[in-house]
């Protein structure tokens, strides 16, 4: 049997890339750990099915109304769809309910950390840090800052870096400040504060 006969080829890709599509699509926006070469492959498959199950009068239309021969381009663009742009479509939607407030009730929520939750949101906040060695760190995560997502490990780059009063508050950015990044072994707790201009 030839394996890469340009038939059987044609027909792995058909069956993997929408899956392989919904799967890639899924990690970015769940953040969810990639998973093994095997388990990806079944998931890809399933996933491939279901896509074909939810687009079967499209794909019917596409084949049976003579588009490939009277509309080459149009026939192209609907199968790009098909194999590109619909795996996405439901992941998107798939997101839309498992995170509406509505099903949070029934349901898990599909991101497993709280470190992705809070900082996936892309909120600005006025926060403080507190070292393992009880340092703590205060300033500003703004839209210029940035924390890690997924399987990486937890580290944090805040735009400013502000000193803090005797009562704890916040007193002014350090002079010249650029920021500061920290990483996760060094870090005991972060406490967030509703982001305001100006904390002075």
């Amino acid at each position: 049997m030839d394996i890469w006969d340009a038939n059987k080829l044609v027909l792995f890709l058909v069956f993997v890339i929408p899956g392989f599509v919904s799967l890639k699509a899924y990690e970015i926006l769940f953040l969810s750990p990639p998973k093994g070469t095997t388990d990806r492959i079944i998931d890809a498959i399933a996933y491939t099915c279901l896509n074909y199950a939810i687009l079967f009068p499209l794909i019917y239309y596409i084949n049976e109304a003579g588009i490939r021969e009277s509309h080459p381009i149009l026939f192209v663009m609907l199968w790009s769809c098909v194999l590109f742009v619909a795996p996405i479509i439901w992941v998107a939607i798939l997101k839309f309910f498992r995170t509406s407030k509505c099903l949070q009730r029934w349901l898990p929520h599909p991101i497993e950390r709280s470190w992705d939750y809070v900082f996936g949101e892309r909120i600005p906040y006025w926060i403080i840090i507190v070292m393992k060695d009880g340092t703590k760190i205060a300033g500003k995560y703004g839209y210029k800052s940035f924390a890690s997502s997924g399987s990486c490990k937890e580290q944090i780059y805040i735009e400013e870096t502000w000193l803090l009063n005797a009562d704890g508050g916040f007193e002014r950015p350090k002079v010249d400040t650029a920021g500061t990044l920290l990483i996760s072994h060094e870090i005991e707790s972060v406490e967030f504060f509703h982001y305001k201009e100006s904390s002075q």
